[in-house]
């Protein structure tokens, strides 16, 4: 048996305190957490 997932709403979704260093989407409620590509990736 999974764990169970806790999903938000989009009001949510935009009062969450999220770290500076990830970026962060909602799909179908889910959180989902991104890396920021480093500096040198964004360069070329």
């Amino acid at each position: 048996m999974g764990a169970a997932k806790t999903l938000l709403s989009a009001e949510q979704f935009d009062n969450y305190p999220f770290e500076e260093a990830m970026r962060y989407e909602l799909d179908e409620g889910e959180l989902i957490e991104m890396t920021r590509p480093a500096y040198l990736h964004n360069r070329f």
